[in-house]
């Protein structure tokens, strides 16, 4: 199972470009080199050169340069910089644009743009944000914002579009997300996310349901991987989700979205909630529950085997998976 869930190498790119320069289908080159289809099709798409052919020396190049730049979208180039970011946001409480048009005006050297500012606290610190103000504020105007209809969600795509290699669960790095919320007067919820290949659960507590607070908990959870394992993220049309393209840059994730009010069309996050709800009945204040708490549910969600794992558990078929994309990519996985 790990070996269509390793990133490509440059043998196999050799490999490829002889055959789809021979004609050979894509369905058979992934058989060849034991690839999933779809990881055949992104690779020719992204890396194949202006003339329309596959060179892989060229698709190799691409690719270290596509895996570097994701890695250094969130950098902050100096150490002055930093520490100017991290004391605004810590002793001051400023926000990301305030602290960029400051550095605009006062140290015009060391200008870093708002964005840069919100991807550097979404993937590398993301603890800055719990002193962060609750309310994102607004950096485009509402005649900019290109909605679907009857959605106020910005560039939503619609599960409808979600590619076959999602639906199969035959690719890892597909989740899925929702949010549980607080008994009626609590201000607390929580993010869970599912795993669609291992059924693996994440759980990350929120201070309340504004989309920076949900964004900070998105950001937390995929940091602990390794950017080339991650594809894909399906949510339902909570508001919350609004500020999704955020994550979608920060970790290169496409976003999908469940027809209004089909939840079922999202059925694995559904029935972990289901699970999660035993824990945490209705009722529950998530204010007052701890991270510890947290943990241990999430601990016991993961760790009790599933008939259609074969009767693995969760933790196991994740863990194998991450294990071998350590191994053939250096990266280790932050548990």
């Amino acid at each position: 199972m790990g070996n269509k869930f390793n990133h490509l190498i440059s043998k196999e790119r050799d490999l490829i470009a002889v055959l789809f320069a021979s004609g050979v289908k894509p369905q058979v080159i992934a058989g060849e080199i034991g690839k999933h289809l779809s990881a055949i099709y992104r690779e020719i798409k992204r890396n194949k050169s202006s003339d329309g052919l596959y060179l892989p020396l060229e698709a190799d190049t691409q690719a270290k340069e596509r895996k570097s730049k994701a890695h250094q979208r969130m950098r902050i180039p100096d150490e002055f910089t930093r520490k100017y970011i991290e004391d605004r946001i810590i002793k001051d409480q400023w926000t990301p644009e305030q602290i960029s048009g400051r550095l605009k005006r006062d140290h015009p050297e060391h200008y870093v743009s708002d964005e840069t500012i919100y991807m550097y606290i979404y993937i590398v610190r993301p603890e800055l944000g719990l002193h962060l103000p609750r309310q994102r504020h607004k950096r485009q105007a509402k005649s900019k914002l290109r909605k679907t209809k009857g959605s106020k969600i910005l560039d939503r795509v619609s599960i409808e579009d979600r590619p076959p290699e999602v639906e199969e669960r035959k690719e890892f790095g597909h989740f899925e997300a929702d949010l549980v919320v607080s008994a009626r007067n609590g201000k607390g919820a929580i993010l869970t996310m599912v795993e669609r290949v291992s059924r693996y659960t994440l759980i990350g507590k929120l201070e309340d349901k504004t989309s920076l607070q949900t964004n900070l908990a998105l950001s937390f959870a995929l940091s602990k991987y390794p950017i080339e394992l991650l594809k894909s993220i399906t949510f339902d049309n909570g508001l919350e989700f609004a500020a999704h393209n955020e994550i979608s840059i920060a970790f290169n994730t496409r976003h999908y979205f469940c027809v209004p009010y089909h939840s079922w069309e999202k059925g694995s996050i559904e029935n972990r909630n289901g699970a999660i709800r035993r824990y945490f009945p209705k009722g529950t204040d998530f204010s007052l529950i701890t991270e510890e708490q947290i943990r241990h549910v999430q601990d016991k969600i993961n760790n009790k085997p599933m008939k259609l794992l074969g009767f693995m558990t969760p933790k196991e078929v994740h863990d194998i998976i991450v294990l071998n994309h350590q191994q053939s990519e250096g990266f280790a996985f932050a548990a």
